[in-house]
């Protein structure tokens, strides 16, 4: 979703600037759950050696729990981001026509 809203902003700019400049919040907000994301993802990986050391076996196992939360209630935002970047600007257009 990140690679295919880049690509239509990049598409988009030169033939639409105001389109693109509508997608690029939730363009920001789509790369920070992605990062966020990732780096979540590094926290397991750590995580789990620690748990097969035994060690902080509560704090590891809270760690894991955390990132599983958000994947599953936040990276999935990572879709709307997509339509709002690539589907939105039309609503933009409309409602700066309706002040």
């Amino acid at each position: 979703m990140f690679e295919a809203s880049l690509e239509w902003l990049l598409n988009t700019a030169g033939k639409d600037p105001n389109a693109a400049f509508g997608g690029s919040v939730p363009f920001l907000m789509l790369t920070g759950n992605l990062a966020a994301a990732w780096q979540l993802g590094r926290s397991i990986l750590a995580a789990s050696a620690k748990l097969e050391q035994g060690e902080d076996t509560g704090f590891m196992t809270r760690k894991i729990a955390t990132a599983v939360f958000y994947a599953q209630h936040i990276l999935v935002e990572c879709g709307a981001e997509n339509l709002r970047i690539t589907e939105g600007s039309a609503s933009l257009g409309d409602a700066a026509l309706n002040l």
